[in-house]
């Protein structure tokens, strides 16, 4: 049986740059024989005001299949729930639309399911992983983001907030289980730690990155954003385990 999967594309008003990127992504798929997988691309429109979504509709001249979908309201996490509820694929994950983590990986990461894994991560942050074009403040506001989030949570993952991110799709339901439903970026890294409490087995890999210069993220407001959403997951990781207690 030949497995499948689906690579997410969030987006919000990436008119400009969309069509060349989908093409890119599926020209990778198709020319490597070492993906065995059968793909799909599902682009997600969070609330663009621009042309996004009919040049998202536009995407035919692929040979891997383009789905589209759209919610009414920005919001990363909001359009990934969507996108993975309702796809019909094994595996599911994200990718964002500049590519900043090299599609080779994707090779690594098909292996890594084939032999077991249900979640796999990418990671900025270990030994392995190589860095380039990337500035002092948000080389700085990663490593105190990820490190806040490992004490907090308690979490053994260096890098939640890497945009790679796939894991076996039947697994949704256990991290809204347990908590992981956040509408806005956070939901990102939530995924991370919610993989962790389902005890489920994680890869978690080292990536070649290339910073994105043209970055639409806002470190401050992001940041504040962030905070907020640390305490409401929180609060949701506790109702949950208060609940599995209660029916135990």
């Amino acid at each position: 049986m030949v497995l499948s999967l689906d690579i997410v594309i969030p987006v919000l008003n990436e008119a400009e740059t969309l069509e060349n990127q989908i093409s890119k992504l599926a020209r990778f798929i198709e020319n490597h024989d070492e993906l065995t997988f059968k793909y799909q691309i599902t682009i997600a429109d969070n609330g663009s005001s621009d042309s996004t979504l009919d040049l998202a509709s536009e995407i035919k001249e692929t040979p891997t299949s383009v789905r589209v979908l759209s919610v009414a309201k920005p919001g990363v996490g909001l359009a990934l729930k969507e996108a993975w509820r309702t796809s019909t694929c094994d595996y599911v994950g994200y990718m964002d639309l500049d590519f900043s983590t090299d599609l080779s990986h994707l090779i690594e990461m098909e292996r890594r399911f084939r032999e077991g894994y249900k979640f796999v991560f990418g990671s900025r942050l270990l030994p392995e992983s190589i860095v380039t074009g990337r500035g002092f403040k948000r080389e700085i506001t990663t490593r105190v983001f990820n490190a806040l989030i490992r004490r907090i949570f308690h979490s053994s993952i260096s890098d939640g907030m890497c945009g790679f991110k796939f894991f076996k799709r039947e697994l949704i339901e256990d991290l809204f289980r347990v908590g992981a439903d956040c509408d806005g970026w956070f939901y990102c890294t939530e995924i991370t730690v919610a993989a962790q409490l389902t005890e489920s087995r994680i890869f978690e890999m080292p990536v070649t990155w290339r910073d994105d210069a043209e970055s639409k993220v806002r470190i401050p407001s992001l940041t504040i954003e962030y905070l907020g959403d640390i305490l409401k997951f929180k609060k949701r990781i506790k109702a949950s385990a208060n609940g599995r207690q209660v029916h135990a």
